[in-house]
């Protein structure tokens, strides 16, 4: 067990000995080539140019591991001094001594760079907020760089032998020409470095278009400039257009990929060109990239929250897909429930007439007989046929008030206009004022049955739960739907709380019936109580 680990230990440490060795390798490398490529881009007698490297150090800090720091921060050390020649004169303790040196003059500059990395753990340009924290950092890395140079170390390889009134022209010099490098080595990493993931987005079509326009609009940029060389300030101008262009038309890939090969194609253009010449694209170049930078980013975010709300906006439409069949399958459960209860009601209602009815005429007539034969208990045969009279009263309305034969015989709209529902709100003391504008008769079995259990469970409620001397109902009708309106001049209970929650379950059993039959209901307590039923004509 104890040589494993030692052997996973080993194991350990060659990968990342290994690993400092790719890495050290690599940014040689770099540095080196764009040491001595920025030689090409000089802007003021060789003390001012556009300074790649710090472009390419920026990104090592940014993407690679803080491990890697140091090991980093050599070989830039070493291969700046091997592109400047001097590497030869150095003893491995001078070595040393400007691998401390390094590490002090960026502690500070740094810690911009810490901060960023601590901050955002996805370092993109496609993230507006987090593409300025890059380039914010970036310029306090600048500066605090250029300020040590200038202001602690006076470095005389940079600042020896300049005019005092000069100085500062190229100490800004500097910051802007290194910021210059930045933008170029940053559009071009970030472009390559993204590239895989929004290629494969794109459809075949779209890549064939992009490519074909990218070299379309620099054809026309170079063939202008070819046949007039004064066109070049033209040129300058309106290259921002296509930079926007391909931001819309292919998102955050598009404006990208334009610049960089614009990028590339200026490199390419003033390669060993004059220092005027190079002072005098240098904004451009700022420019270019800071506008690809920030339009690419918005058009990728605002891309991304389309997506997203398409996502969400499916998720709802699903959702509500699931709410309305599940709505439809209770209001067919509600339906085929309702039904259920009309048919109990009507089995109720004939059992009622067909068993207890008879059996009680026929009681009422045995009584008759024996009262006949028996004259000494009159008195007590009287009585019990005023009972009997009672029994069959009562279950004669229960009988009706389940299901009025009148209904099945008559019609609803007699029934509504007749004295089934008057008698009832007489028996109450209350007036009952109908007004039917519509043959009710005509309406399917379904809506003939909800309409009279609607009604007969609003009077209900009238005569329990107000204080009422007149009930009105109303029934008119358009084109595509029947207008039911229901009131009286009653005061509702509420001081009871035992009389509201009956009043509110008839209520319910109305509004369940409305529901059931795809209805609109609303109730109105500003004078008396007021229910307006709205249903479509079937």
């Amino acid at each position: 067990m104890f040589a494993l680990d030692i052997f996973s230990i080993d194991c350990h440490w060659r990968q990342f000995i290994a690993k400092n060795i790719i890495t050290f390798s690599v940014t040689f490398g770099l540095i080196y080539f764009s040491s001595v490529f920025m030689l090409s881009y000089t802007v003021f007698d060789g003390r001012a140019c556009w300074y790649f490297p710090v472009g390419i150090e920026l990104i090592l800090f940014i993407f690679f591991p803080f491990r890697y720091w140091p090991i980093i921060i050599l070989s830039i050390s070493l291969s700046i001094n091997f592109s400047n020649n001097e590497l030869d004169i150095f003893t491995p303790l001078q070595i040393v001594q400007e691998f401390l040196h390094e590490i002090w003059n960026r502690a500070i500059p740094l810690l911009a760079i810490v901060f960023l990395k601590l901050r955002y753990t996805y370092i993109t340009f496609t993230n507006l907020k987090v593409a300025l924290a890059i380039l914010g950092a970036a310029l306090i890395y600048r500066l605090l760089r250029i300020s040590y140079l200038y202001f602690i170390a006076e470095d005389m390889s940079l600042y020896g032998g300049v005019l005092d009134e000069n100085l500062f022209e190229l100490f800004t010099l500097h910051i802007t020409t290194g910021f210059a490098a930045i933008f170029v080595v940053f559009v071009l990493f970030f472009t390559i470095y993204e590239f895989p993931k929004h290629w494969r987005v794109l459809s075949k079509k779209d890549r064939i278009s992009l490519v074909c326009q990218v070299m379309i609009c620099l054809a026309v940029g170079i063939i202008l400039y070819l046949f007039n060389h004064t066109a070049l300030d033209a040129i300058k101008m309106i290259a921002f257009i296509p930079i926007i262009w391909f931001a819309y038309r292919f998102g955050w890939l598009g404006t990208m990929s334009f610049t960089s090969c614009m990028l590339l194609l200026i490199l390419y253009f003033l390669y060993n060109g004059q220092d005027s010449l190079l002072l005098e694209f240098q904004p451009f170049i700022i420019s270019y990239s800071l506008v690809a930078i920030m339009v690419g980013a918005v058009i990728h975010e605002n891309n991304e929250i389309k997506v997203t709300l398409n996502v969400q906006n499916a998720d709802l439409r699903s959702m509500n897909d699931n709410l309305t069949s599940l709505n439809d399958k209770n209001l067919t459960l509600v339906k085929q429930l309702q039904s259920v209860q009309e048919s109990e009601r009507k089995m109720l209602s004939q059992a009622l007439h067909d068993e207890l009815g008879q059996n009680l005429t026929a009681f009422k007539l045995s009584l008759e007989a024996f009262e006949q034969r028996h004259a000494l208990v009159k008195q007590q045969t009287s009585i019990l046929k005023q009972s009997a009279n009672a029994i069959y009263a009562s279950v004669y309305d229960l009988m009706h008030w389940l299901r009025p034969r009148v209904l099945d015989d008559q019609g609803l709209t007699t029934l509504v206009k007749g004295d089934y529902f008057r008698k009832k709100l007489q028996a109450a003391n209350i007036e009952y004022i109908p007004n039917v504008g519509f043959d009710l008769d005509v309406l399917p079995d379904e809506q003939v049955i909800a309409v009279f259990r609607i009604v007969q469970e609003a009077i209900t409620n009238t005569i329990k739960h107000s204080v009422a001397r007149k009930f009105y109902l109303c029934f008119t009708t358009d084109k595509s739907s029947l207008l039911l309106i229901l009131s009286d001049d009653g005061i509702p209970q509420n001081s009871n709380a035992e009389s509201i929650g009956k009043g509110q379950h008839g209520i319910e059993g109305i509004r369940e019936r409305v529901a059931a039959l795809s209805g609109r209901m609303t109730i109105d307590q500003t004078s008396g109580f007021k229910i307006t039923i709205s249903l479509p004509l079937m």
